[in-house]
């Protein structure tokens, strides 16, 4: 009886630190990082959907910005997005050479957004972003100083995304004086191609 006891308690023992190992350790060796765009739905303020990558217990929660970030997944993995609210449940798969993704969500489907809107095109190259204060802004481009007095220019496309908050923000209302975060993809030629202008606020305020 003495020896089966301890040939229980060491059972026990093997297989509480066999549950421990799978929760701490990681489940791959690949990156991703993007935001959701919610469209189809009264609510399209991303703020509060629950995404996380399906059999390995990670999870975010969107804020109004709707950018999420997971290292250390696997290739290949699963997306679940879902939002008790409005009923919001819908997966995507993504895969090592996503990159930053954006991600049309409905109510019951994602679709990855095709080309550059909102984020690192399928060439892989690097996304960046750059905060400051608006100089000059046209159709074309939009020219920003930031706070290490950097003046940088980016090129604005069909593609390129421009939001204030969760609500979509007309070029025409990007005035000087705004402060604005910019997403953009550099150029072999030295310029940078905005995928996203989120809106923060004017200088002072």
């Amino acid at each position: 009886m003495k020896r089966l006891l301890i040939l229980t308690i060491l059972g026990v023992a093997l297989i509480g630190c066999s549950g421990e190992s799978s929760i701490t350790s990681t489940y791959g060796s690949s990156a991703i990082s993007g935001e959701v765009i919610v469209t189809g739905i009264t609510n399209t303020n991303p703020a509060g959907i629950e995404v996380s990558v399906r059999g390995t217990g990670m999870t975010a929660i969107l804020g109004v910005d709707g950018q999420f970030a997971f290292a250390n997944i696997p290739d290949g993995a699963d997306l679940d997005f879902r939002r008790a609210e409005d009923g919001i449940d819908a997966s995507i798969r993504v895969d090592a050479s996503s990159g930053f993704v954006t991600v049309d969500l409905t109510a019951r489907k994602a679709r990855r957004r095709s080309g550059a809107k909102g984020g690192a095109p399928a060439t892989g190259r690097p996304v960046r972003e750059y905060e400051g204060t608006v100089l000059r802004a046209t159709a074309r481009e939009l020219v920003i100083l930031t706070a290490n007095k950097q003046e940088v220019t980016f090129i604005l496309t069909a593609d390129t995304v421009i939001r204030r908050n969760s609500t979509t923000f007309d070029l025409r209302q990007i005035l000087v004086g705004l402060i604005v975060q910019v997403t953009a993809v550099p150029n072999a030629d030295g310029t940078h191609t905005a995928t996203l202008v989120v809106v923060r606020s004017r200088a002072g305020s």
